[in-house]
């Protein structure tokens, strides 16, 4: 997993950290674009499709109104259900 994460372009990992440390919100791509400083298009034209298909943050809503948040905790229980998920973390 921490090589797939390696792999994931700058902006994603950025995103991937920015969701983590906020678990528990949803964010808009707005709200991404303004606490990340960067503007919506780069959001909107770079999804974190990578981070999606990882199972590392979630996506909500329809298209041009979605909401992510960090799934990260959920994939790890599943992945590893034998470790603590806290440790990992």
């Amino acid at each position: 997993m921490l090589q797939d994460i390696q792999k994931l372009s700058r902006l994603q990992r950025i995103i991937l950290r920015f969701l983590i440390e906020r678990e528990g919100s949803k964010l808009s791509v707005k709200d991404l674009a303004r606490w990340l400083e960067l503007s919506e298009y780069t959001i909107k034209n770079k999804p974190p499709l990578d981070l999606l298909k990882l199972g590392l943050i979630a996506r909500t809503g329809k298209k041009g109104q979605y909401l992510y948040s960090a799934a990260h905790r959920t994939l790890l229980q599943t992945e590893f259900p034998d470790l603590e998920a806290e440790l990992l973390i």
